[in-house]
């Protein structure tokens, strides 16, 4: 009864490289709603009261946390890049293992008969 129905979504995006999310995180204003969100330091605000722009101890506390934050990103990007070259360098071991295992399955296949 639901077997037959076929899937028409499509393909799912790729996700934004990391350099594409910097340049987006660079582009932004600071009352945008990724920086207007709920902080660490108040719980009480929402996206519903946004930045006083005019108290400059306010505007100077969302600047330093979101200089940290695009530090913090990338300080995740570099350590990202490392754990995908270390994943790459690990398939590369893993193909030569295997086309070692298929040369020895085949040497033997071949001592057999």
């Amino acid at each position: 009864m639901f077997g037959s129905k076929k899937n028409n979504l499509p393909p799912t995006p790729r996700p934004p490289t990391s350099q594409q999310i910097l340049e987006d995180l660079l582009d932004t204003a600071l009352d945008d709603v990724a920086f207007t969100a709920i902080s660490k330091d108040d719980h009480r605000k929402s996206l519903h009261f946004p930045m006083d722009s005019n108290d400059p101890e306010e505007v100077y506390t969302r600047g330093k946390s979101c200089l940290e934050l695009v530090q913090n990103m990338k300080t995740l990007d570099h350590e990202l890049q490392q754990e995908v070259n270390n994943l790459q360098s690990i398939r590369e071991e893993m193909k030569i293992l295997a086309q070692d295992i298929r040369k020895q399955a085949q040497d033997a296949l071949e001592k057999r008969y």
